[in-house]
């Protein structure tokens, strides 16, 4: 009897042969179907992943998508939650990025929502506090909650995510009452109350916290970004649910 693991296995072969091959004869009428289904739950699984892609394209378009993502990657996992990483991609390649550049980075946002909301909910160990009273902190260093990213676009992917929701009725009337303009963004992405949030970040701010995904040492922090208010941005990080520890 095969375990789960030579079960999946086994699947990922029958999807990649399936999805390798751009049509199937008549005589596979039963493929056919089965491939049909396939790419329509592949197809919701994306528009729940990214509501408010699949809010801005239509489901036509989401389903062409999910067809050409499935013919690049299958799941890997039992959990369809964990596919579709590879979206952002396929939009930049497809015929919608010429005429709204901009839905790959609102794509590429709303997999780091996704991943926030998936990500281990924490609390920040407040008894590592005290390691910052060291003599020196070139071997301290801020350690990040999980499923927190950074995220810049040069298009206001934030206005652009909030007007397209599926609460909001009408986003041109949205984008309207907002003063929307079309800018850059700084975004920091993460998971609060166990929930995705975002928050927009200045360019200094998204500069420090990618030094701290990087790994720097709390020292080499201060030393590369020696204007940044270090001491007002510390309890904010806490209490937004930014940082794990101090390590």
């Amino acid at each position: 009897m095969l375990n789960a693991s030579e079960t999946l296995i086994q699947q990922q072969s029958f999807l990649s042969r399936i999805y390798q091959q751009d049509s199937l004869s008549s005589s596979q009428t039963g493929l056919n179907i089965y491939r049909n289904n396939f790419r329509l739950t592949a197809a919701r699984s994306l528009s729940l992943t990214y509501p408010v892609i699949a809010r801005m394209i239509g489901s036509e378009n989401m389903l062409l998508l999910a067809e050409r993502l499935l013919k690049k990657e299958q799941p890997s996992t039992g959990d369809w939650a964990d596919w579709g990483e590879g979206l952002p991609e396929i939009l930049a390649d497809s015929e919608l990025h010429a005429e709204h550049i901009y839905l790959t980075d609102v794509a590429n946002m709303e997999w780091m929502r996704h991943q926030a909301d998936k990500a281990k909910s924490t609390r920040f160990n407040q008894k590592t506090l005290e390691k910052l009273s060291r003599k020196t902190l070139s071997d301290t260093k801020f350690v990040l909650s999980d499923g927190l990213n950074v995220f810049h676009s040069e298009w206001p992917v934030d206005r652009l995510w909030e007007a397209h929701r599926p609460e909001i009725a009408d986003p041109k009337s949205y984008l309207s009452q907002e003063r929307f303009r079309m800018q850059s963004c700084y975004l920091v992405i993460y998971q609060q109350n166990r929930r995705p949030q975002h928050q927009l970040i200045d360019q200094e701010e998204y500069h420090w916290l990618s030094n701290v995904t990087q790994g720097l040492s709390i020292d080499a922090l201060i030393d590369t970004h020696p204007n940044f208010d270090f001491v007002h941005w510390l309890p904010r990080a806490i209490e937004h649910n930014w940082l794990l520890e101090i390590h």
